[in-house]
């Protein structure tokens, strides 16, 4: 399962100084629907997906993120966005923090040992803000 990466997607249509609307002519779609791509609202359909690719140059990997692969690079993840999901969390009602805490734990064990062992500090840190609260 792969992801689509509105942000590379943004940025390669600015490079090639296109706006929205343009892309969106090319490719045959509303201008609202690469926004809201671009913006992470909405993921494209294969079929878009391959359309925007093919529009602006690069190969559908170029746009793609395998979230296991990303997962693996925790490593990239520095101290100050760490800190602001721990806080993103902590203001979570306990129940939905504990699902969302849950969900991360799930997509890191299955990248690897690494990216486990981060999302369970992780986990700590977000579940040590309920004895602020």
């Amino acid at each position: 399962m792969t992801i689509f990466d509105g942000q590379r997607m943004a940025e390669l249509r600015k490079a090639q100084s296109l706006t929205g609307l343009e892309l969106s002519k090319r490719i045959a779609c509303s201008n609202v629907t690469i926004s809201r791509i671009e913006n992470g609202h909405q993921q494209p359909t294969r079929a878009i997906a391959q359309r925007i690719a093919d529009a602006l140059g690069v190969p559908l990997t170029e746009l793609s993120i395998d979230p296991r692969r990303a997962a693996r690079r925790s490593g990239d993840v520095d101290s100050d966005t760490e800190r602001l999901v721990v806080e993103a969390l902590r203001s979570m009602d306990p129940l939905l923090r504990a699902k969302a805490v849950g969900f991360i734990l799930g997509l890191a064990s299955s990248a690897s040992p690494e990216a486990a062992e981060a999302a369970g500090k992780l986990a700590e840190a977000a579940e040590a803000g309920e004895d602020r609260d």
